[in-house]
């Protein structure tokens, strides 16, 4: 299919560490094979992908995945008036789908594990969005749970009183390959003067995280006396996952979660 290149010797140790490797970070980043002629085409991608799916099912990444998650919920239920709770993709997820990858498409995956997460940078821009364009609470309220936005006449901003965390999958985590069907690449790259059906679709692989994989999400004070704030944040999370999504292509149906408790 395809190989390292590198000097024999060399790409069959490489060959020999990615056929144990546990870790799905590493084999979409770092062993990544080439095809033949240093050039990868659709059919070498999807085929990477399909086998960074089977390796997520086997009980090592499922292991990991479970002590993971074990360990972040005890480390996330000593902050101040921590705020728990599960959800699950109503159908598929998707988070970092533009990252730089050589590969063409790419997920978020935690550092060190290589398990799919959703970043709380992204939970926080979400709730505040819900909250700001969704929600009916006064602008005091929202400054007070996230903090002054960017461009705010005050001229020292501050941090919001609620911390968001990185959002973990449970066991058993399910990913699964899509596919999107750019029609007009040639006209994107200018090499057709005009957009039409005329021109050829390109089908672009790319990985998600499943339907049947739960999240566990958590916010929390950043100080003491701040439970009220808290529990909205964790509200105006929920409701931000149930009716705008979170993610790439949220447009097409991707990001919604459901069964938050």
């Amino acid at each position: 299919m395809s190989h390292f290149p590198f000097p024999p010797t060399t790409a069959r140790l490489i060959q020999q560490e990615r056929s144990r490797v546990e870790n799905l970070g590493l084999l979409l980043d770092r062993y990544v094979p080439w095809g033949q002629g240093w050039a990868m085409g659709g059919k070498e991608k999807r085929e990477i992908l399909d086998e960074v799916v089977r390796r997520a099912e086997s009980n090592a990444i499922q292991r990991l995945a479970g002590a993971h998650a074990d360990r972040w919920s005890q480390r996330a239920e000593m902050l101040v008036d921590a705020h728990l709770f599960e959800a699950n993709p109503e159908w598929r997820l998707v988070v970092g789908l533009g990252g730089t990858s050589v590969l063409e498409t790419a997920m978020t995956l935690h550092r060190i594990y290589g398990l799919p997460l959703i970043p709380g940078s992204a939970i926080k821009g979400m709730a505040r969005a819900y909250a700001e364009l969704v929600g009916d609470e006064d602008t005091s309220q929202i400054e007070t749970v996230f903090g002054p936005p960017p461009g705010s006449k005050e001229k020292k901003l501050r941090a919001g009183e609620v911390i968001f965390l990185d959002a973990v999958p449970l066991p058993p985590l399910c990913l699964e390959v899509d596919v999107m069907n750019p029609h007009y690449g040639e006209w994107y790259l200018k090499k057709h003067p005009a957009p039409g059906d005329y021109l050829s679709p390109v089908p672009v692989a790319f990985l998600t995280v499943a339907r049947g994989t739960r999240f566990r999400f958590a916010v929390a004070a950043r100080r003491s006396g701040q439970g009220e704030q808290v529990e909205k944040a964790a509200e105006w999370v929920k409701k931000g996952l149930e009716e705008m999504g979170i993610g790439a292509k949220t447009a097409a149906g991707y990001g919604f979660f459901q069964g938050s408790q």
